[in-house]
């Protein structure tokens, strides 16, 4: 969605986790949110859904792979990065 802040972005991910290497996906996922400004509640609208929707994505709650890639397109970074394989499954 946002080709242009995609380096910047990636380079983002990778000082959160030189930082913190152990954090948590959803401590990442918190920092992304406030670092790229995208509030859940602009999420939400972008993507078509509710803002409780996104805050239980982005603490892990929640795992609609749809939400899960829109939210890292929103964010500028693969969804690999901010969504572990095992968080990506339908639960």
């Amino acid at each position: 969605m946002f080709p242009e802040n995609n380096r910047k972005n990636n380079r983002r991910v990778k000082a959160l986790r030189v930082l913190a290497p152990e954090a948590p996906p959803e401590r990442v996922r918190r920092a992304l949110r406030e670092l790229t400004g995208v509030s859940d509640t602009d999420a939400a609208r972008i993507l078509g859904t509710h803002r409780s929707t996104i805050s239980q994505h982005v603490a892990g709650i929640r795992r609609n792979p749809e939400i899960q890639a829109g939210l890292a397109a929103l964010w500028g970074v693969p969804v690999e990065e901010v969504f572990p394989q095992d968080e990506r499954r339908c639960a």
